[in-house]
């Protein structure tokens, strides 16, 4: 008796299911003997995750339907090369799952306007711009087809500039990545507002060059669910020595205004001043601060006091709301110090009653990951602990920093009223 194959259903953009018999034997001329524009309609419906999968399963398919290339101007000697190689992608029959287009030579914005116009009809799904400044015409200006393509879900951008369209304009970009190691301009500090279906939000950069004026990100993303933060200082800033830290302190502010966030990612050097909103739905936040590379450079304690202020504050804010967090050795250590600094300067009760004004009960939190680096963590821990009444789950990680040899034992006894009573584990 003959087994039928198993069916796989499949969507299409036409509202109706098709029933595709797959085997392992046959699932690759299957998948390919489906018309080019089932094809088409099937991927443009996806999430772009599965898109990338799905175009990957038969390498017929993924020759003819998909091409991830890169038009970078670095290996071409005259603006008319880059030009040629440019025009010659467009006439390929491929579409294009992922393009690159980086041009530090080359900047005429005219034609790369046009480029970028046509190359949209070839069904771009991930497109990264980093177009350096023009001497005389400035930032790149985005064209507006970028964001009104029907097919574009991820954008990567650095050093160009946006030009702000009608409320609702960008209704396909699901995913931005923003990069300001360079000179960036005005426009990329707060766009994200006109991304009503805007999920996953990076802004990110090693800074080549402190900006003149203060950056102010401003992030109000209704939709939004994940965002990292990823900002640090350029080794050739770190070489101007602890000038660089109490001007860049100064320098970069994030305001987040995105009530369904569920995970908040912050990784930074510059002691970036956080303003943020109700998180109604944030499961999980990570924070890691440069604060060990600042205490290398900053001799007094009051700078350093007033750097880990920041991070403390930080902490605060972005624990109120969140079931999980994960404090990484910078930021730990960044509260430690604050927490020496009260330490030394009374007994043991009026330093219980100065740090619970400082640092608010979290009654969300039930899992905490802490990575401690050095000695001054292990005192503080105790007092951290009792400012979680409901926690549930303890993870520690030792970091072989400068005052904690590898692979030092803890001998931790704190009194019971140290710690959450409901804690379960360790």
């Amino acid at each position: 008796m003959e087994t039928d194959l198993p069916k796989q259903t499949i969507a299409s953009s036409q509202d109706h299911l098709l029933q595709v018999a797959i085997s392992s034997e046959v699932r690759a001329n299957r998948m390919h003997d489906l018309p080019m524009h089932l094809l088409e309609s099937i991927l443009s419906d996806l999430p772009v995750k599965e898109s990338v999968s799905i175009s990957c399963m038969c390498k017929s398919w993924h020759d003819d339907l998909w091409s991830m290339v890169s038009a970078d101007d670095t290996s071409t000697s005259t603006e008319s090369d880059f030009k040629k190689s440019l025009e010659k992608l467009l006439r390929s029959p491929s579409y294009f799952l992922n393009i690159k287009l980086r041009c530090t030579k080359f900047k005429r914005h005219s034609f790369l306007r046009e480029f970028l116009r046509e190359l949209l009809k070839k069904k771009v799904i991930i497109l990264e711009i980093a177009v350096d400044r023009h001497d005389s015409l400035g930032f790149f200006p985005i064209p507006l087809e970028v964001f009104t393509s029907m097919h574009l879900r991820v954008l990567k951008i650095a050093s160009a500039r946006i030009i702000l369209p009608p409320p609702g304009t960008f209704t396909r970009l699901s995913a931005i990545q923003v990069d300001v190691s360079r000179s960036s301009h005005a426009s990329i500090l707060d766009f994200y507002k006109w991304c009503p279906v805007l999920k996953d939000l990076q802004i990110q950069g090693k800074i080549m060059r402190l900006p003149n004026k203060k950056q102010k990100f401003q992030i109000r993303a209704q939709s939004l669910l994940r965002l990292k933060i990823q900002l640090h200082l350029h080794r050739l800033q770190l070489d101007r020595g602890k000038k660089v830290y109490l001007a860049a302190g100064n320098l970069y502010e994030v305001e987040i205004d995105a009530p369904q966030l569920e995970v908040l990612d912050i990784d930074e050097s510059v002691f970036a001043k956080l303003k943020i909103g109700n998180f109604k739905c944030l499961r999980e936040a990570r924070l890691q601060s440069g604060f060990y590379e600042a205490k290398r450079q900053l001799g007094e304690v009051g700078q350093l006091l007033v750097l880990s202020r920041e991070v403390l504050d930080m902490i605060n804010k972005a624990s109120i709301s969140t079931s999980c967090l994960v404090v990484g050795d910078g930021a730990f250590g960044a509260l430690s110090f604050t927490f020496m600094d009260y330490l030394l300067s009374g007994n043991e009760a009026a330093i219980r009653d100065k740090f619970r004004v400082t640092f608010p009960d979290f009654h969300c939190v039930k899992s905490l990951r802490l990575c401690i680096a050095d000695s001054a963590g292990w005192l503080f821990m105790p007092y951290l602990l009792a400012h979680l009444p409901n926690l549930q789950r303890l993870d520690l990680e030792l970091v072989d920093g400068e005052d904690v040899r590898k692979g030092k034992k803890f001998d931790w006894n704190p009194p019971k009223y140290y710690v959450g009573w409901c804690l379960a584990s360790v």
